[in-house]
């Protein structure tokens, strides 16, 4: 995200020189000019990140691709009433089905999963990591090496002294 923000400053940075016609001093110098630059910035960047790291941290990854998928909605429905934009049925539709889509992929990965943990072939690793973390994403963290997630065998092995223990214990 940093080096987005990054690229993003120095291909903006030009405008100030063609808006003000070379006089970027002025607009380096007023203060009203940089409050409004300063808030466009947090307003166009910084807040929307915070809130969807925010939203990752709180909601299941299933719930949160779904949400994540109604932002094209949400600036379709600020361009149409705050900036009256004419947004023509083709925009609604594309929208409707990336949602749909996004929808329809949640809906079929719940019903891979179940069928897995009811056959006993589902590998979990949220109790291994906490937060919405998907199976490419604990791969990419494995790979790195940046956090150590047992392995499957690891998990198995537990598993099955968990079980041994129980057994054991439990009065006959």
């Amino acid at each position: 995200m940093v080096m987005g923000n990054l690229v993003s400053t120095l291909l903006v940075i030009p405008f100030p020189f063609f808006i003000t016609g070379n006089h970027l001093g002025k607009v380096i110098t007023d203060p009203a000019l940089l409050a409004l630059g300063f808030a466009m910035g947090l307003l166009a960047s910084a807040l929307p990140a915070l809130g969807e790291i925010s939203a990752l941290r709180m909601l299941p990854s299933n719930v949160y691709s779904v949400v994540l998928s109604l932002e094209p909605a949400a600036a379709a429905l600020v361009g149409v009433i705050i900036l009256q934009e004419p947004t023509d049925a083709v925009r609604w539709i594309a929208i409707a089905l990336l949602i749909t889509a996004s929808i329809g992929i949640t809906i079929s990965h719940a019903r891979v999963e179940r069928r897995a943990l009811e056959e006993g072939t589902a590998e979990t690793i949220t109790h291994f990591l906490p937060g919405a973390v998907d199976s490419i994403g604990a791969d990419i963290v494995q790979k790195t090496g940046v956090i150590t997630l047992p392995t499957t065998e690891q998990i198995k092995l537990d598993r099955q002294s968990k079980e041994t223990q129980s057994e054991g214990s439990s009065p006959t």
